[in-house]
């Protein structure tokens, strides 16, 4: 948050997303509150191997603490979702996919969570975002980069789809700037 006095910039904070308050102490926490501005909540269990109890459990305790601050604190609040939440996982995939059905559970229900709040803000819903649009970085290889870099090292033969498919990535750095 830019905080109320100026061009403040809050400095880094370290905390649990699924603690009360972050893991904070009550003043810290209130002391938090009187700075912020706006609530960027990006933080999720992305990891699909993760036990879907616990995808579930971060996602929604981070969301529901997150929409706590921005009430405190008197602020809009954004929440990072994604555009897969238009796939309502069906029991099949709960069967073959826990992990990826768990989250998109968890997103389309953190969603329920902030528009039933009532804060000013909004849901933004990128697609598969990927690495930095310069230098293609990315923090950590997922199902995507680690078949396409497969494919690259001649592990893979081909990646299955129609030979006119797309693939929709967004640069991270996109992201944050929306």
């Amino acid at each position: 948050g830019g905080g109320r006095r100026g061009a403040l910039v809050l400095p880094e904070l370290r905390g649990d997303l699924v603690a009360p308050r972050l893991g904070l102490s009550p003043l810290a926490w209130h002391e938090l509150a009187l700075e912020v501005d706006v609530v960027l909540h990006s933080a999720a269990e992305t990891n699909w191997r993760t036990p879907p109890e616990d995808i579930v459990r971060t996602n929604l305790r981070g969301a529901d603490t997150m929409l706590d601050l921005a009430a405190r604190a008197d602020a809009p609040l954004y929440l990072v979702s994604t555009a897969f939440v238009a796939n309502t996982p069906t029991e099949e995939d709960h069967r073959r996919f826990p992990g990826a059905a768990a989250y998109l559970d968890s997103k389309a229900r953190a969603e329920r969570l902030t528009r039933e709040a009532g804060l000013p803000g909004a849901i933004v819903r990128p697609s598969v975002v990927m690495g930095d649009s310069v230098t293609g970085r990315i923090a950590g290889q997922q199902g995507l980069t680690k078949t396409i870099g497969s494919m690259v090292l001649g592990q893979v033969p081909v990646l299955p789809g129609a030979p006119d498919a797309r693939i929709h990535m967004v640069p991270q750095d996109y992201v944050a700037r929306a």
